[in-house]
């Protein structure tokens, strides 16, 4: 809509006897199909002159169209007054009558001609007969009915038309003639009255607009200042109003019995001649305007405004007439519009006209001190057209880039002044004008703002519903489509308004249960909120869950937002573009020299005679620098700006809160403080748990906010099977060499495909689901695996904490054929539905016919240990049974793999061997033996068990991991399964040799274990001196004091050293030892030494080691050279940092080459 709409006749369209509805509305199609009629297509009537035309500047053969506006008269929307305006009175009465469906055509045709005769204005009056059989009596009823006009039945034309609207078309030609030719008559004899003098000037008002019906003025307000004591004017009734035959709310005769109402006061003035002479020529230029004479309906409103504003200055303020100087005003303003999108105008028109946007102003303003509150919403919803229509000129423009941002920036405003208007109008204007806002900030790309308005009017459409006494299924079903558009611009648009996202789902929700929507549907709506809330913060969580209440889906929260208002708001009339934050006030500079351009050549319009009033372009001040323009954009008010705070209340309490509250940006939600996002989740899953409108049969796709899930992947199975071309690979044995890799830069690289998991027939086929629960209730649902086969799968129960993150499920199935298996996803399976999640890329998985099944233990049927530990040098041993758990199954060609893997620190290769070709496997320092393995034609028959003992020789402490593997196939050789068991090794420190003589050993215990070595106690962390003659013992046996442990100890031949004989000796008067405190060594030598060197020693679990600078320090000489023939003495000072275990070592080499080692331990604490 726009201020095309002023240049269009009324029509309005009634259905006639019994006619269905459904068939009356393609009629009405049909109508408004026709309603532009070329001017250049109507037969010109005999007789006319057009010298004594009042439309001076009609041409017959102009490409002008005149355009008519069928309306249902049923369902008109009426506000005050506007019949102030000629295209908001009918000009025709068209009934619309289905032949076939009425039994009584002249019944039917009199119920219609009653009907017309409550519009005075009506010039025309015709009523449709469809589908007349034209047989016996056709034509008395031609002759009988005078505006009876008969259609036959529709055939198709050639030319693409049929015979009805070919039928049709004549008769809509014919009735703009007559239309036209009456308003001439009219108009002129007006005219021809206005300019009689004396006795015939005085005229009765009343007789006057029962005369001229289309230009009657008996269209006034009631002002509320003018009800006073002298003159008793009728209060309005707060009831509905019944319509007169004008469609005004009908004058009551005043006591003096002179004029109506507001007119009968101004008859009683001496200027009320005048006064109705200028209303009258305003409404000679809106027929000028819909006849498309604009030339003369720009004469006849100059005159008018002229006139009217002449009275305004003589009148005192209580007698003004707001409304029919806003209305001309409106008619001015409409014929500038109409003129600049004219298609003679489209050459070099202006992108915008300043004189447009103020009157139009002015006449918004005048609307609003004459309480017509709808006419001023009307004229700005205009006036948000017309800036569409700008800038939609200016975008297909290059180097406007400033001029469209202003242009488009003024559209919002002015939707921003409509708003304003909200509360004084009804609801059913409200509709319509949220939804024309909404269209234009489609046009606008303001997707935000689009989706506001539209969830609006779906909330009016629910309020008015619950106010209604009677109320319909219509508008819930209304609002539920405009809600799910707006759901669908969320989808369609990377908008991030999630606050308004929450309001929708909410009403769609509530709405749909209203309205039975399919349970698909509402679970889905359901769900979608159920996502939003999970990413909420929320500061006022609750410590403990609550049921929700009862109402909580039919709060305040879904009143619209425009329902209440200040009372402030109610009397304040601001302009279109308030100063000083419009940026009206400040607009490009290229527009700024247009609009002076214009101006200097007489007008845009080149219009003559225009007043000095009219003539004057009023341009608004202008702001020309960069900074000053930057400055009025960037502090203009708007609906998005995100300075201002946030509400804290959580009902609607006005519409400067609501619609200019800020975006935030960030991209969770930061509810209001009533408000629990918990609360509202635990409605949503109580809904979905127990609603029955929510049960449904149909599987609906899982929302990630129920359950998200991070990973889906088969669970790592030891017992996966090989094929037999990889047996030789796994067994250590190449099958054939591989060729060299040769680089080829030209070649393309081949992509290798994913090999398929294979399972065998009966196998429990595992998988694993990595997932989270973001809402903050607990959630209890049950999961099956969807595959596209015919298997069987188990339901797994699940029951998640709230906000529960990465929690690992198996879900598992069984294959019950042979073939391809594809798992697609899992089904989330509540009390009252199905939700299904599809993976992107399925799993493959190959299903091959049975193997047998084998399992490791040891000893009586115990499962294998994860870890077992020793100690070096202990003598430990490992049985093991290998069991076929198959009922009617044989292993066949077994084969028995064994790989040890060290773990300590460094890299370590694995090494790996056959057990049936060997009976030992080791790597340095470690080594594990085993007895011969037996098998009988490599077959092990079903129930059988082989028995083997492993047997481990550390002598070190170590970490290894052990693996034993058995390849089995079935009656078909092509596959192998493979049953493993794996374990790790640790050994620890135990006994060792720390030094030797010729008849003695020292032993160190470095675990927290006493053990006895020949007999002999060793305490746990000790040392201990045995005497041996080491000649003959090579070796120790140990054993720990339980029993559990024991082994052997070898001694190793390099740690035997020559006697001392006394050459040596290391002394220290100090008995006690401690830390940080330097004590004095004596070292003593005699003989034919010729270097003595002292070393510092540590020891730990491996023996004894240099001692590093952190552990002592020494004051002194390590290394001298003795006097050969007298006994020598060296004093060294020692300082110990750690304790423990320390030895001094004295190495004394004699000139013969034999070397002299005397030890001295100590321990300090």
């Amino acid at each position: 809509m726009g201020f095309e709409v002023n240049g269009e006749i009324l029509v309005y369209v009634m259905p006639v006897g019994n006619i269905p509805m459904e068939l009356y509305g393609d009629y009405l199609r049909v109508l408004q199909g026709a309603s532009v009629i070329p001017i250049s297509s109507l037969t010109r009537p005999g007789g006319y002159s057009a010298e004594l035309s009042p439309f001076r500047s009609l041409s017959w053969e102009s490409s002008q169209s005149i355009k008519y506006r069928f309306i249902d008269m049923n369902q008109t929307l009426h506000m005050t007054c506007e019949e102030v305006h000629a295209t908001y009175r009918p000009l025709a009465l068209i009934g619309i009558c289905h032949c076939p469906k009425t039994d009584n055509l002249r019944q039917a045709y009199q119920h219609f001609i009653s009907a017309a005769g409550q519009f005075p204005t009506i010039i025309v009056r015709k009523c449709f007969a469809f589908e007349h059989g034209f047989g016996a009596g056709t034509l008395d009823d031609i002759m009988a009915l005078e505006d009876l006009v008969m259609f036959p039945l529709a055939a198709p034309l050639a030319d693409g038309h049929t015979t009805v609207t070919l039928h049709l078309q004549v008769i809509l030609d014919s009735m703009t003639v007559t239309i036209l030719m009456s308003l001439e008559s009219a108009i002129r004899a007006t005219i021809r009255q206005h300019q009689q003098t004396g006795s015939a000037a005085s005229i009765d008002q009343t007789a006057t607009d029962a005369q001229l019906g289309v230009l009657h003025t008996q269209v006034d307000p009631q002002f509320e200042a003018d009800i006073q004591a002298s003159l008793p004017l009728p209060v309005r009734s707060t009831a509905a109003p019944s319509r007169t035959m004008s469609g005004n709310i009908p004058p009551t005769p005043s006591a003096s019995g002179a004029g109506t109402g507001l007119l009968g006061m101004l008859e009683k003035e001496s200027r009320g001649k005048k006064r109705l002479t200028m209303r009258q020529r305003k409404l000679m230029g809106d027929y000028s305007v819909m006849l498309g004479c604009y030339q003369d309906a720009i004469d006849f409103y100059v005159a008018a405004l002229d006139g009217l504003r002449d009275e305004e200055r003589r009148t005192s303020a209580s007698l003004d007439d707001y409304l029919w100087l806003a209305a001309a005003l409106e008619g001015y303003v409409t014929t500038l519009v109409l003129l600049m999108t004219s298609p003679s105008s489209l050459k070099g028109a202006m992108k915008l006209n300043v004189e447009i946007i103020e009157k139009a102003s002015e006449a918004v303003c005048l609307y609003a001190k004459a309480h017509c509150f709808g006419l001023e919403s009307r004229l700005i919803s205009f006036m948000g057209w017309y800036y569409i229509d700008a800038y939609k000129r200016l975008i297909i423009q290059k180097g406007v880039l400033e001029e469209s941002s202003w242009v488009r920036q003024l559209a919002i405003e002015a939707q921003t002044r409509l708003l304003i208007c909200f509360p004084r109008i009804s609801i059913s204007l409200r509709l319509n004008y949220l939804l024309d806002m909404a269209a234009q900030c489609a046009q606008l790309r303001f997707i935000q703002k689009q989706a506001l308005y539209l969830h609006e009017a779906a909330s009016l459409l629910v309020f008015r519903h619950r106010l209604q006494s009677s109320p319909k299924l219509f508008d819930l079903q209304a609002a539920l489509a405009l809600d799910q558009t707006v759901l669908g611009l969320y989808q369609n648009s990377s908008t991030g308004w999630f606050r308004l996202k929450l309001y929708v789902l909410r009403q769609l929700i509530a709405v749909g249960r209203l309205c039975n929507a399919t349970a698909e549907v509402l679970v889905g709506n359901i769900l979608e909120l159920l996502h939003l809330l999970s990413t909420v913060e929320s500061n006022n969580e609750p410590t403990s869950l609550k049921e929700p209440p009862a109402n909580i889906w039919n709060d305040a929260l879904l009143e619209p937002f425009t329902h209440l208002t200040s009372s402030e708001e109610e009397h304040s009339s601001p302009p279109l573009h308030a100063k000083p934050f419009s940026v009206y006030f400040s607009p490009p500079a290229t527009y700024e020299r247009d609009v002076r351009r214009s101006a200097t050549s007489n007008g845009f319009f080149n219009v003559k005679h225009l007043p000095a009033t009219m003539a004057q372009v009023t341009t608004p001040r202008i702001l020309a620098t960069p900074r000053q323009l930057m400055t009025a954009v960037m502090n203009v008010q708007s609906g998005f700006s995100s300075a201002e705070k946030e509400p804290e209340d959580v009902r609607r309490q006005s519409i400067a809160e609501n619609f200019q509250s800020p975006q935030r940006e960030s991209g969770c939600i930061e509810l209001y403080h009533d408000i629990n996002s918990t609360l509202w989740q635990q409605a949503c899953w109580s809904m979905l748990q127990t609603d029955s409108k929510c049960k449904t049969n149909k599987v609906l796709p899982l929302s990630s906010s129920l359950l998200h899930v991070h990973r889906i992947a088969p669970r790592d199975n030891l017992s996966s099977l090989f094929h037999a071309d990889t047996i030789a690979q796994l067994t250590g044995v190449e099958k054939e060499k591989k060729a060299a890799f040769m680089y080829n830069p030209f070649q393309q690289k081949e992509s290798v495909a994913k090999a398929p998991i294979v399972y065998a027939l009966g196998d429990v086929i595992e998988i694993q689901l990595d997932i989270s629960n973001l809402l903050n209730i607990p959630v209890d649902v049950s999961l099956e695996i969807m595959c596209n086969t015919n298997a069987f799968c188990y339901k797994t129960q699940v029951s998640m904490a709230p906000r529960e993150e990465y929690a690992t499920v198996t879900l598992s199935l069984r294959s019950l054929c042979v073939g391809e298996v594809r798992l697609l996803g899992f089904y989330c399976i509540l009390q009252q539905m199905t939700l299904r999640y599809d993976i992107k890329d399925p799993i493959v998985f190959n299903v091959v016919p049975a193997l047998p099944k084998a399992e490791w233990f040891v000893d009586q049927y115990d499962s294998v240990p994860t870890l077992v530990s020793m100690f070096a040098t202990e003598a430990k041993s490992l049985n093991l049974n290998l069991c076929n758990k198959s009922d009617v199954l044989d292993m066949e060609n077994v084969l028995l793999q064994i790989s040890i893997h060290r773990k300590s620190e460094g890299f370590h290769a694995p090494v790996s061997i056959l057990m049936t070709a060997n009976t030992t496997i080791n790597i340095p320092d470690f080594t594990i033996e085993w007895d011969p393995v037996h098998l009988s034609s490599g077959k092990l028959s079903r129930h059988e068990s082989l028995a083997f003992k492993l047997h481990f020789h550390v002598s070190k402490p170590d970490f290894v991991q052990v693996k034993i593997r058995a390849l089995f196939c079935g009656p078909e050789p092509s596959w192998y399964r493979g049953a493993s068991v794996m374990f790790m090794l640790q050994s620890e420190q135990c006994l060792s040799i720390i030094s030797a003589s010729a008849n003695s050993v020292d032993i160190w215990n470095p675990v927290n274990i006493p053990f006895t070595v020949q007999s002999t106690l060793l305490p746990p962390l000790s040392f201990i001196s045995i005497n041996l003659d080491l000649k003959t013992i090579n070796e120790l046996q140990w054993n720990s004091i339980d029993g559990a442990a024991n082994g052997k100890l070898l001694i190793n031949s390099n740690l035997k050293t020559h006697d001392n004989s006394g050459a040596i000796d290391i002394l220290c008067n100090e008995k006690t030892m401690e830390l940080y405190v330097y004590h004095s060594f004596r070292v003593i030598s005699s003989g034919p030494l010729i270097e003595v060197t002292l070393d510092i020693e540590m020891a730990d679990a491996s023996g004894y080691l240099y001692a590093p600078p952190t552990c002592c320090m020494v004051a002194g000489t390590l290394k001298y050279s003795p006097s050969d023939s007298t006994t020598h003495r060296h004093d060294v000072q020692i300082t110990f940092l750690q304790s423990g275990s320390f030895r001094i070592c004295a190495n004394g080499s004699f000139a013969d080459g034999r070397q002299m080692i005397y030890r001295r331990n100590l321990t300090i604490s």
